[in-house]
């Protein structure tokens, strides 16, 4: 492991994308009344140099679209053209690295729709699959919440240009909320809506409610299992729930699945941690769940499960796999980030001969359990690269 602190450079509200390069979106109003335009600044913390990727063409927020690739680099984007015969969606790629953009697809769509009573989700799941999901304004019974529950999505084979309507049944009802590669073939999809989300629960009745679940699709064999008439789409699924339950995120780490499983009754939190290798599941219960704040903090720290909460004016890591707790700290130090074996704190210390305090930061080590850099500074942002090189961002 390697640190390294940056200092004089403004790097507030950026996140890491890939190699040596951290991002950060800006939104401003547009043309549209109801899309924003969306720009995306580089920052390579290797050489401090930055820039605007493709400054000349204006990108637009039409809902978002999802790398659920391994593809490292690849910015996705979209933007709108407007022609005699209306309005196009391009969506296009981006790969930082050597600078080429490529058109994937591009549709046409009323503009005035758009984030009104239709949006746009699209995940890029590979090279050659890509599937664009569009969700449509719905009222419950009542008419006193509204969200974007209609789904209809479209397969696209990005290479040849071929386009498959998907009839599959779950997808239509419940829509994909997210899509996260595992492996060059094989990715976690989460359909349904969350119910912990705007408190869905008090508002929509049972038959209203999405069924939620999470399973594995074969990104390899989608387009051949089309190209055969498979109206359903085959998903091995772990988890799936309804109404009384709600799963409110999916995450991958290292070689673990973390989810959520909330009780909307009992506001009771049980976090799952599945082993994609061994099939293992570990778990932990977390109380009092209203909202989504209130879920519990998990990570994985040298590929082990934690989670982490405060007691006692104090910060705990609970290791799963040894169901223990294995480090606290000081409620005093604020936990700034989390690496895949370190986590870096923030606080303040005393000057030496003097009752001064002063703005400091620690690197504290999972591994080696101790502290393996601390500096006299105000941290401001922090990154690790694909090397496991940690830079610091401070004053």
């Amino acid at each position: 492991m390697e640190i390294k602190i940056l200092k004089g450079v403004e790097l507030q509200g950026y996140k890491y994308l890939s190699g040596n390069y951290v991002i950060k979106l800006e939104r401003s109003k547009s043309k549209y009344e109801s899309i924003d335009l969306v720009n995306y600044k580089v920052f390579n913390l290797e050489t401090t140099e930055s820039f605007d990727i493709l400054p000349a063409i204006e990108k637009y927020d039409i809902g978002g679209v999802v790398n659920a690739t391994l593809k490292q680099g690849y910015i996705y984007f979209t933007s709108i053209e407007t022609k005699s015969e209306g309005s196009f969606i391009s969506i296009l790629s981006y790969n930082v690295d050597t600078g080429e953009m490529d058109c994937i697809y591009t549709f046409k769509e009323d503009i005035n729709k758009i984030n009104v009573s239709c949006k746009y989700k699209v995940f890029v799941l590979n090279d050659y699959v890509m599937i664009i999901q569009k969700e449509s304004l719905k009222f419950n019974k009542t008419r006193t919440y509204s969200g974007f529950f209609d789904f209809s999505q479209t397969l696209i084979n990005i290479k040849d240009k071929i386009v498959y309507e998907l009839e599959d049944e779950n997808l239509k009802k419940n829509g994909i909320s997210q899509a996260l590669a595992i492996s060059e073939n094989q990715c976690v999809l989460k359909t349904g809506f969350s119910l912990l989300e705007d408190n869905r629960y008090n508002v929509l009745e049972e038959d209203e409610c999405s069924v939620e679940s999470i399973g594995f699709i074969n990104t390899s064999m989608l387009i051949s299992d089309l190209a055969i008439e498979h109206v359903n789409i085959a998903i091995e699924n772990i988890e799936q729930t309804c109404y009384k339950k709600t799963i409110p995120y999916v995450r991958f780490e290292d070689e673990y699945i973390i989810y959520s499983l909330v009780n909307n009754e009992t506001k009771e939190e049980i976090v799952n941690f599945y082993n994609v290798q061994t099939e293992e599941l570990k778990q932990c219960i977390n109380t009092d769940v209203i909202f989504g704040k209130d879920l519990a903090n998990v990570l994985v720290l040298n590929n082990e499960p934690y989670v982490y909460f405060e007691k006692h004016n104090q910060n705990y890591f609970l290791n799963l796999s040894q169901n223990k707790i294995t480090k606290k700290f000081d409620k005093n130090y604020k936990i700034e980030n989390i690496f895949h074996d370190s986590i870096i704190l923030s606080g303040t210390t005393k000057k030496l001969f003097t009752s001064k305090e002063v703005n400091s930061f620690d690197i504290y080590n999972f591994e080696s359990k101790k502290d393996i850099y601390r500096e006299k500074n105000k941290y401001i942002n922090s990154f690790e690269t694909d090397d496991e090189t940690i830079y610091i961002i401070s004053d």
